[in-house]
This record gives C-alpha cells, structure tokens and sequence, in this order.
C-alpha cells in the first residue's frame, strides 16, 4: 500500500513539474496561425523595421504557405512591434500593417492584393492596439470630410483651419490616453513615436515622455532623443555641436562660424515652399554676405543629381551639404526636426536667437545686428 501510494505521489509530482514546465514555456512562447486569401504557396516572412535604415525590415523568421496556411512559432522575452511581408517578385515587396507580436497566439489574415487591409487579432496587447486604430481612424475619417467640404467650398478657410486645430487636439489627448492606460508597454511607445503628428510642440511632446517614464524599447528611447534634440534647439539655447560635409568635400564644424552669424537653412530640392523662398535669400545673401553673416543649406534630398540641379537652377552661392540620408541627416535630427522648411539664425557666439523666420523677419534681425 505504501509503494503503491509513493508512486503514485511521484506521478503527481512529476505531472505538476510537467504542467509548470508547459507553462512556462507557454508564457515565453509566441504563435501566429496565419490565413492569406489570393495565394496558396510561397513564403511570408516576420519581421521587425531596421532602426538604421538600411533596409526595410530585418527578417527574423519565415514560413511557407501551405493551401493559404501558414504558421509562425518562436521564443519571445518580451512583446515587439513586427510586420509580416510578402514578396511579390524580386523588385517589390508588401507589408501587413505593424503590429504587437506578443506571447499566446496571433491570428493573422492576409490579402495578397491588399496587404494593408491585413485582420490581426489576439492578444490583449493587440487587441489593445486595434482599439485605438479604430478611435484613430475615426477621428481622421471625421477631419477628412471636414476637409472635403473645404474644398468644395461649403465651409470657410477659417472654420478649416480650426477644425483641424481641434482635431491635432483631439490626437494629441487620443495618444495620451493609450499611453497613461498601459506607459510601460511596447505599443505605447510605438503609437507615441510613429503616430505623433509631425510636428509636436514642445510641451506635448514632454507630456508623451513623462507619461512613458521609464520604459526601455527602441521608441521611448528615439522620442527622448528627439526631445533632448527638441529642448537644445528653442530660441535663446546654444545651438546643437554639429559636423557636416559641403558639395565641395570641405568639412565645417559649429566652431567653423564663431565670430559671425550664421543661417542655417534646412530644405530640399522637391520642397516647393523651400524653392520659393530661394530667390528672395539669394537677394538677402547678397546684401549681407559681407556683413558678418554665413548662409548654410542643409539638404534632406536622397538624390543627389536632383540637389545638385536645384543649386544650380535657384543659383544659390552659399554653403551647401547634403548626405544624402533624407529625414535620417544626423544634423537634421540633432536639431529635432520633423519637417521643412525649416531655418536657425545662430549669434556670434553659438546661441539660437531666432528659427522658421520669414525672409522678411530674417532681414529685419540682420538690419538691427549687421546695420541695413
């Protein structure tokens, strides 16, 4: 009795050790069961974007559609924000939307033609997500007609105009719900980064990052960056250190223009506000290019015959450098910005004392400090 007693405690226990094995592993685990309509063989691919930039997404794992079947499983120790992609021939690829791949299962169901209308349900960290897509999509929905109506003349410039202050608002608060209902997860930090309007201001953006507190992923990060970046750049700061090569191979650093003023102008060949501005600098260029100040184009193009054909067309006689990098231009960033046109006027001394100026605010400082 006594042996039939101990061996059954031991298959007891050996079940339990079983069951918290299996259960651990679950808990580590992460599985997709994907559905694709339109395509009954080849591969998709999972994956996650190249923060350098280098390429469109760096593959981590793979798998084969077997009668528009496909199934992913893997180890996971913490949830990532991932796209799914197809591809099409060797020149052109198609990507899911981005999504919370996070441990449990995914359900996931494509469209060969219409990857962007991917299904991605799940998991609560997903589910959280679409939620808010939805909320998201609505208000855009709500500001697109908004617009169309504008359009066709059925509201006025002005009521345009405020409908979309509210709406950039309503967006701003939108995203700061999602990210002070769950600060410290993933999806937070991704909808903050990716989904932010273009040009937050500065205290919408300080309002993001502390209700993120200290999350540690690749997109808290990159938004603390950009509001470091954002902070160093406000009127009456000292301007970022910053290194750059021109057209003509020479380097200039921000010690380069002590003792001068210097205009920083950041634009791009296909920028049309940009290329409008052109002539009206070039005729300020002239006039106070001997009194003490340096003109700079920064670039953001990524072609470099398109660049180099816009100098010579505008005929702009001053500095020009450009690496090619578009919106990843390490001095773009390291002045924290989202867009252009976009310009600094920096004193003799290195300090910011005016940014996004007109040319006609622009000429007003320069009559007052270099005399008309």
């Amino acid at each position: 009795m006594n042996k039939i007693f101990l061996a059954l405690s031991v298959f007891i226990i050996a079940s339990c050790n079983s069951h918290k094995a299996s259960k651990n592993k679950s808990e580590s685990t992460y599985s997709i069961k994907g559905k694709i309509d339109g395509r009954d063989t080849g591969w998709v691919f999972l994956g996650r974007d190249d923060t350098t930039g280098q390429s469109p997404m760096i593959v981590f794992d793979s798998a084969k559609i077997s009668g528009s079947d496909f199934r992913f499983h893997g180890d996971l120790t913490k949830p990532l924000i991932e796209r799914i992609m197809i591809k099409n021939n060797a020149d052109y690829s198609s990507y899911t939307p981005y999504f919370a791949l996070d441990t449990g299962v995914t359900n996931v169901h494509l469209y060969n033609d219409s990857m962007a209308n991917s299904v991605i349900t799940g998991t609560s960290l997903q589910e959280s997500l679409n939620a808010f897509n939805k909320k998201l999509f609505d208000l855009e929905t709500s500001f697109d007609n908004s617009f169309a109506l504008s359009r066709k003349g059925m509201i006025t410039t002005d009521s345009l105009n405020k409908l979309q202050h509210a709406f950039f608002y309503d967006k701003h608060n939108l995203i700061l719900q999602q990210i002070k209902s769950n600060p410290s997860a993933v999806t937070s930090a991704f909808i903050a980064r990716l989904i932010l309007p273009d040009q937050p201001d500065l205290p919408t953006l300080e309002a993001v990052c502390n209700a993120l507190g200290n999350a540690n992923n690749y997109y808290t990060r990159s938004l603390l960056k950009v509001l470091n970046a954002k902070r160093q750049s406000q009127v009456g700061m000292q301007a970022p250190t910053f290194t750059f090569t021109d057209i003509a191979n020479k380097t200039f650093t921000k010690q380069s223009f002590k003792g001068k003023y210097l205009f920083l102008d950041f634009w791009a060949s296909w920028c049309e506000p940009c290329r409008e501005e052109n002539t009206n600098l070039v005729k300020l260029y002239e006039k106070y290019a001997s009194k003490g100040i340096e003109f700079v184009g920064i670039s953001i193009d990524m072609d470099k015959k398109n660049w180099e054909n816009a100098i010579k067309k505008d005929k702009l006689p001053w500095v020009q450098a450009c690496d090619l990098k578009g919106s990843q231009s390490k001095i773009f960033n390291e002045f924290g910005l989202y867009d252009i046109p976009a310009n600094f006027l920096i004193d003799k001394e290195g300090k910011i004392v005016g940014r996004d100026l007109t040319v006609e605010k622009l000429e007003k400082i320069l009559s007052e400090k270099l005399g008309g």
